[in-house]
């Protein structure tokens, strides 16, 4: 695939890059919307004009940022192989309109899980609902999936 550039050829920075197949085994498969595997990576146009890709006119012009996935991961690829794209690199800046300075490793551990069957959940939770206007049917089969959810009038 091309590396990501803006209409006029210029390369977008890498902001982000996750392995999917990491954060799902940290989640036990169970990772919601995401595909269980493959890269997702996030770029960025680096400068202090680029809102950090938002375009305030037209929500849908990404000429500025992407947001990629990789279905695969091609393991043959090398340290050298990206050095030679010539790619913008995470460096520590005093740009106070780049979004991280320098490269940041993030760790997805689980560290805390919470059991929503603990003390009065369900009442918080179908109070909580009811402020947001939504009215909670047959909460006892919430954890099977059965929840009945309707928005009130």
């Amino acid at each position: 695939m091309p590396y990501p550039t803006d209409k006029n050829g210029n390369k977008l920075k890498l902001l982000a890059q996750f392995n999917l197949y990491e954060i799902s085994e940290v989640c036990k498969g169970d990772v919601g919307l995401l595909p269980k595997e493959g890269i997702l990576q996030f770029f960025l146009l680096s400068g202090s004009n680029y809102s950090y890709g938002s375009d305030f006119e037209n929500y849908t012009n990404d000429d500025h940022f992407r947001v990629i996935y990789h279905p695969t991961i091609n393991p043959n690829i090398t340290v050298e192989d990206v050095q030679n794209l010539h790619i913008p690199i995470a460096s520590v800046s005093t740009n106070d309109y780049e979004p991280i300075s320098g490269e940041i490793a993030l760790d997805f551990s689980v560290r805390k899980t919470a059991s929503p069957h603990y003390g009065n959940f369900k009442d918080e939770f179908i109070e909580k609902a009811a402020l947001y206007g939504w009215k909670i049917e047959n909460f006892t089969d919430f954890f099977d999936g059965k929840v009945e959810i309707s928005q009130m009038s």
